[in-house]
């Protein structure tokens, strides 16, 4: 009676480990190569969306801008739509591909800001310095006029 107690105990013990961590298939690209491209994806939708782009009318222009995105990351359109379902039908590993890309389009963000920031910055120091030299140019041309 014990040895059976004892092969409950244990079989109980090791069927409530952890489940084995299933890989991608072969055929399916991987959470960081997806990362990357939806990065990419979620920009073309943004610059659609912000350029107000009829997509029926400028469907030529959208069909372009995905061959791009295909062609940069070096994959067809069915690998990527096969991977993109893959990772639909597992919410855990797409869930991952989202985290990475909020995390790169946060930084993506940031970097805009930072340089936007500069710029205005340049352009606030550059518009001091032509209103210092304008100021310059008007006393020496006063000077010369009395």
């Amino acid at each position: 009676m014990k040895k059976y107690l004892i092969l409950l105990v244990l079989s109980l013990g090791f069927g409530c480990g952890e489940k084995p961590v299933e890989s991608v298939p072969i055929d399916v690209l991987s959470i960081q190569k997806m990362t990357d491209i939806m990065v990419d994806v979620q920009l073309i939708e943004g610059g659609i969306v912000i350029r107000k782009y009829n997509k029926t009318q400028r469907k030529g222009q959208i069909t372009d801008y995905y061959k791009s995105l295909y062609h940069k990351h070096k994959v067809s359109k069915e690998t990527f739509e096969n991977s993109f379902k893959y990772y639909t039908d597992h919410p855990d590993k797409l869930e991952e591909i989202y985290d990475g890309m909020l995390e790169r389009l946060s930084k993506l963000e940031a970097e805009v800001q930072r340089s936007e920031e500069h710029t205005s910055e340049l352009q606030s120091r550059r518009n001091l310095v032509c209103r210092l030299l304008l100021e310059k140019n008007n006393i020496c041309f006063k000077k010369q006029h009395k």
